[in-house]
């Protein structure tokens, strides 16, 4: 098998003997026979002693192997540049500036998720003047244009036009309708400075610039088993236990080695696919197990009548005696707990028939007696 040939000195060597000394065991025939006795005698319908009647042609013995190969994907986000005011000046550190992917993350010790988080690339650290107001720390009044004065514009009332004489007999005249004049008053917004403190730098004329990244991780799982014909891998992997024989992780993607398998190249191609620019392995694991597997081929001493053929040139006038058939049966145990499957072809056909004519004669036993109750 090619799990043996890739992966043999690596292997686990107790699992190994126990799967060898195994199949030692159900290579005799005396454990054969026990064991299909012990199987037949389990169920009420099933065919009796079936290990005493079997006369064994083949015993051959294999190992169904299952695969799990565990991801774990890093995505770090495209550069991208930050700016803040350079408040307090500070010397800048001496370093090379790092590509994303060349900062040193926290070493992952689990195949689980991570937020991650947003971090400065070093080297990528520099002070440089202000975009907004080019350094100059002010900009100028939106409102006055820089001329530190605006024109307003008052009313001003007429002096005693509009107050009514208290001697007067006649009625008041109407008060005329207030000026307006237009008056240069200190610009609000500046105070009369004509400009303002750029808001981009907060008033220092120089911006501290850097590039950052954000970077999370996900798991991933992916597993497949080997497709050995007649035998339903699910339903051995849901009722025996696979013995792990093989288990590694490799930091940083897959190990040499592991596309020999066949059917694990399959799983690292699926697990390549969302691999690009952005995201990368930051770890990987693949384990190996196993469950035995005897498959046994024999008769019971059941035999058909076969086609006589009669040779090419034969002169003789008889006709050719048909040669029999053996009938032979196909039947795996499964695992070290021995399991064997449910099998229609090893049923007591002759009992199922009895059973069926009982209830049929006691369903009819109760039909007469109510019939004649109600009668």
């Amino acid at each position: 098998h090619p799990v043996e040939t890739v992966l043999g000195p690596e292997l686990l060597k107790g699992p190994m003997l126990e799967a060898r000394r195994h199949a030692d065991l159900l290579s005799q025939p005396s454990e054969l026979a026990s064991l299909l006795d012990r199987w037949s005698a389990q169920g009420q319908i099933r065919r009796r002693l079936l290990g005493r009647q079997a006369a064994m042609h083949r015993v051959a013995h294999l190992k169904v192997y299952f695969y799990t190969l565990r991801v774990l994907y890093e995505t770090r986000d495209p550069a991208k540049s930050f700016e803040e005011p350079d408040r307090k000046p500070v010397d800048l550190p001496r370093e090379k500036e790092l590509d994303r992917w060349e900062v040193a993350l926290p070493v992952p010790k689990a195949f689980a998720a991570e937020q991650g988080g947003t971090i400065r690339l070093p080297g990528s650290l520099q002070v440089a003047n202000c975009g907004t107001c080019g350094g100059e720390r002010r900009l100028q009044c939106v409102r006055c244009k820089g001329k530190g004065r605006v024109t307003v514009v008052r009313e001003a009332g007429a002096a005693a036009a509009g107050k009514p004489d208290p001697k007067a007999t006649a009625a008041p005249v109407a008060a005329a309708p207030p000026q307006k004049t237009e008056v240069v008053v200190p610009c609000p917004d500046c105070e009369g400075t004509g400009a303002l403190k750029c808001k981009a730098c907060d008033g220092v004329g120089r911006m501290l610039r850097h590039k950052t990244t954000t970077w999370s991780r996900r798991a991933a799982e992916l597993s497949a088993h080997d497709d050995l014909p007649n035998v339903d891998e699910a339903w051995l992997a849901r009722t025996n236990t696979p013995v792990e024989l093989y288990c590694e992780r490799h930091t940083g993607g897959f190990r040499a080695g592991w596309d020999a398998l066949p059917v694990v190249a399959e799983l690292l191609r699926s697990a390549s696919a969302p691999l690009g620019d952005d995201t990368r392995l930051a770890m990987t694991e693949l384990s190996v197990s196993f469950i035995p597997l005897s498959e046994l081929v024999f008769d019971l001493g059941e035999q058909t009548k076969g086609v006589a053929v009669t040779p090419k040139g034969s002169r003789t006038r008889s006709a050719p005696t048909p040669e029999p058939i053996v009938t032979t049966y196909n039947l795996h145990v499964y695992g070290f707990q021995r399991s064997i499957p449910n099998d229609w072809r090893f049923l007591n056909w002759d009992r199922i028939w009895a059973l069926a004519l009982g209830i049929v004669a006691l369903v009819l036993l109760v039909l007469l007696v109510v019939v004649g109750l109600v009668g």
